[in-house]
């Protein structure tokens, strides 16, 4: 667009000078920085030509131009044809011999000269603006031309930037597969150390509450302490106030006091001396004796316990019972424990009774009886039971030592019977409270295994029933309990088997029941014999004592071992 020549009317030079482009902006067209000069270059070389066209003419020089402007001829002539400028004078004067030179003629001919002005001042301002209009066209036309240099320029920028983002977007996306192939191979690696961190950080986490819950519990026992404390301190002020009034009173109280001072002195010699004597008199508080009634209602329970045992672990049925096995296990146990004199007679009553041959009623029976004779006799009646570890323990008491003690107390009783007996309960009260506990929960296990292996000869292992051991260790528990605390006493506790029954009971016989007597009782299987008649039953002959007689002697001061109280009869069964 640039390339293209027009004309430029010089009127001052009466000639045309054609227009072309400098030859050094046509070279300048390979970069922005050239093109950019081009562009300022034409800018600069369009303002000049357009401030070269005059802005004011005199009227003979309108008039001439705007008859200039009515005549045919094209608009862009050859210099020879275009008339002289310089004459200008010579045209005026063959113009006024034309038109004619009166008043209304010139009249007339100024205000056409006045309008050839107007005219010719328009077309002048119409022809500098179509030459702006034909300049800004160019113009817009050579912006166009660089807006397309500059987006092929872009273009081909941004296509260079595409590639080098490309190339960064594999290059990146190698680095990506890199570092996480890296960090796969890293956990892989860390993998199993961080599974025990996980639990060391879970048993710490474990540690950490539980101290937690500690300091929390401290916290609460501080917090009441210190509401404690408030409450004192609010106490203290109080108190602080009636301190100040006793010590008013205490002043009047102290000159009373001297005057009683002396007497005070005394009755207190006197009470001292009195004191001394009663406290050699009488027993400890704490180790006063047991009342009878209190004794008889805690045995009463314990045999209850032990029959009710025996009842919920007879598994065998009279036939089962009579087999030579059984039997000689029951016999053997009977005539070891002293609660029956002639097996053989006792065979005969069990065949001959119909009742107990029901169901399991004559297991029940004899089991009953063997437990309650090994209960009586072996916790009850001996006041070293505890005394059962085989090899040393700390805080269980020795075998050997209880065999010892028995020995020893057996001597002393031999020439001193109550020194023996209060040597006895002060050595049981010096054990302490925890050896007795632990020493008889351990002697109450191995009593069960004794009764129930070695007596009953029962194969633990083969017994379904697994609660039978476990309810007779707890029913020993509790006759070790009560043991306990009778041998702590000054009291002396007897179970009497047959034998020594029948020498207790002379010269009264006791083989036959007899319903007056004082040491025999029937059992609950006669009650229906005996609902008539009380005495239904004198006379018959005993075939098997079913718990042994037991009796107190003795009192708090350790005298009157002679008298015997019955604490329990012996329970009988004829047949």
């Amino acid at each position: 667009m640039a390339d293209i020549p027009y004309e430029l009317d010089l009127p001052s030079t009466g000639h045309k000078r054609p227009r072309s482009e400098s030859p050094c902006i046509n070279a300048l067209t390979t970069s922005r920085a050239t093109q950019h000069a081009r562009k300022v270059h034409q800018e600069q070389f369009d303002d000049h030509e357009v401030n070269l066209t005059p802005e004011a003419y005199d009227p003979d020089a309108k008039a001439w131009r705007a008859f200039k402007a009515k005549s045919p001829a094209p608009e862009h002539r050859h210099m020879s044809e275009e008339p002289n400028v310089e004459s200008e004078s010579y045209c005026k004067q063959i113009w006024r011999l034309i038109m004619g030179d009166g008043p209304a003629r010139q009249a007339l001919r100024r205000r056409n000269e006045q309008s050839s002005c107007s005219t010719a001042e328009l077309r002048m301002q119409l022809d500098i603006l179509q030459r702006k209009n034909t300049r800004l066209c160019k113009r817009t036309k050579r912006l166009e031309y660089d807006l397309a240099d500059e987006k092929h320029l872009h273009d081909q920028t941004r296509r260079a930037q595409d590639s080098i983002l490309a190339m960064e977007r594999k290059k990146s996306e190698q680095t990506v597969r890199d570092v996480a192939a890296d960090c796969e191979a890293k956990i892989k690696r860390t993998s199993l150390s961080t599974t025990d961190r996980i639990c060391k950080a879970e048993q710490r986490t474990a540690q950490v509450e539980g101290r937690y819950q500690d300091l929390l519990h401290t916290l609460k026992n501080l917090q009441s302490k210190m509401s404690s404390q408030e409450k004192l301190l609010k106490e203290n002020e109080s108190l602080k106030r009636e301190l100040a009034a006793a010590r008013e009173e205490k002043r009047a109280a102290e000159e009373r006091a001297r005057l009683y001072k002396q007497k005070i002195e005394t009755l207190e010699k006197t009470t001292r001396s009195l004191q001394a004597r009663a406290l050699q008199s009488i027993e400890s508080e704490k180790w006063a004796p047991l009342s009878v009634s209190d004794i008889q209602h805690e045995l009463k329970a314990l045999l209850s316990e032990v029959k009710q045992w025996a009842q919920a672990h007879s598994e065998l049925s009279f036939h089962e019972l009579l087999q030579q096995e059984h039997w000689n296990s029951f016999q053997d146990a009977l005539l070891k424990l002293n609660a029956v004199s002639k097996p053989e007679r006792l065979w005969d009553a069990l065949n001959k009774n119909r009742l107990v041959q029901k169901s399991s009623k004559a297991c029940s029976l004899l089991i009953a009886s063997v437990a309650s004779f090994f209960v009586l006799q072996q916790v009850i009646a001996d006041p070293f039971f505890a005394f059962v570890a085989e090899v040393h323990q700390p805080g269980i008491l020795w075998d050997d030592d209880g065999q010892s003690l028995r020995g020893l107390t057996d001597r002393i009783k031999s020439y001193d019977e109550s020194g023996a007996e209060a040597w006895r309960c002060q050595s049981l009260r010096l054990i302490h409270p925890t050896t007795a506990q632990n020493s008889s929960k351990i002697a109450a296990k191995t009593l069960s295994n004794t009764l129930l292996t070695e007596i009953l000869r029962l194969d633990l292992h083969q017994i379904k029933d697994t609660g039978i051991q476990d309810e007779l260790v707890e029913i020993l528990e509790q006759a070790a309990c009560l043991s306990w605390r009778l041998w702590t006493r000054k009291t002396r506790i007897t179970v009497h088997d047959g034998d020594a029954m029948a020498a207790l009971a002379r010269p009264h016989r006791t083989q036959v029941y007899n319903a007056t007597s004082n040491l025999l009782e029937a059992h609950p299987l006669h009650n229906r014999d005996l609902d008539d008649d009380p005495k239904a039953l004198d006379g018959r002959e005993i075939f098997l004592l079913c718990n042994p007689l037991v009796t107190i002697s003795g009192d708090g001061d350790g005298g009157n071992y002679q008298k015997h109280t019955i604490l329990r009869k012996a329970v009988c069964w004829m047949g």
